[in-house]
């Protein structure tokens, strides 16, 4: 990281002195620049490699029992939120159902 140019309150930086600050600034972005183009081709290089290995035997089946897992998951969610709606349901008309029963009178 670079430091600041420092502007005293009494004396400005001269213009070879705000030159020399752009310079720098300009060669830490190209180095910047360059690290991470060299970065983007590692990745690059990386995804190329993984690209060209072959998937282990069996690894669409392991995919799609995965898939299939999940769907039912999402199918049992489904499902578990409809029974709760249902239980729900039933708790509040056993609520009403008390309240009823504690509102009538003893006889």
């Amino acid at each position: 990281m670079t430091e600041a140019l420092i502007v005293d309150g009494a004396q400005a930086p001269t213009r070879e002195e705000l030159q020399a600050r752009i310079a720098l600034l300009a060669g830490e972005m190209d180095g910047i620049d360059e690290e991470s183009r060299a970065t983007q081709a590692e990745i690059d290089e990386l995804y190329r490699r993984a690209d060209a290995t072959p998937a282990p035997p069996g690894r669409d089946a392991l995919l799609a029992r995965a898939k299939l897992l999940a769907d039912e998951m999402g199918a049992n969610e489904e499902e578990c939120r409809d029974m709760q709606e249902e239980i729900d349901a039933l708790y509040e008309k056993l609520d009403s159902l008390d309240a009823s029963i504690a509102e009538a009178p003893a006889g």
